[in-house]
């Protein structure tokens, strides 16, 4: 006679088995006291790896991630963060100066898009790196930021010094925006 336990094994194992058969990257194969492998899904994640939603404007640093972000004047500057990311209601950011370790406590209102940057309480100094953490996160992503040079005055000067200091999606923005 089978057991309970067996004819649930068995049942998950068909559920599972079908459910996440076509996408064989997201489940792993696991064997319980049965020489037939129980697939157990892993955590799916809704977009795939090398996608990211794009920050509204190229002035716009994307805390989700680590990166290095090229700004002209600090007052154009504001924090965004991917709407799925967002806790749909107010979030709590940590900025720190990872030269200075002074840091900052922000609100984020949950119907704010971005955030400015704080200049009047955290001055933005070129080369230096802000390492940024969200509340409820176990993560802190790490900002350098870099200012443009003021002698570079073209669209195609601007963008190729970003390309040079890492901020190429910056500059791939940059050229898009301006007409042809």
């Amino acid at each position: 006679m089978l057991s309970l336990r067996f004819i649930f094994l068995f049942m998950l194992y068909c559920y599972l088995g079908k459910s996440f058969a076509h996408d064989r990257e997201q489940i792993t194969p696991v064997t319980v006291q049965n020489p037939q492998p129980l697939w157990l899904a892993e955590k799916f994640e809704s977009r795939r790896r090398g996608l990211e939603e794009i920050p509204p404007n190229i002035w716009a640093i994307n805390i989700s991630r680590q990166h290095n972000f090229c700004y002209s004047t600090p007052e154009k500057i504001v924090l965004w963060l991917p709407e799925e990311q967002r806790s749909g209601q107010m979030d709590r950011l940590i900025i720190k100066d990872g030269k200075t370790q002074q840091a900052i406590k922000l609100r984020w209102l949950a119907n704010e898009t971005a955030l400015a940057w704080p200049t009047e309480r955290l001055p933005l100094q070129p080369d230096h790196t802000y390492i940024i953490t969200l509340s409820g996160s176990f993560s802190e992503n790490k900002i350098v930021v870099h200012q443009i040079p003021i002698g570079n005055q073209t669209v195609a000067e601007q963008a190729e010094w970003m390309n040079r200091h890492g901020c190429d999606s910056q500059a791939e923005m940059l050229l898009k925006e301006q007409p042809a």
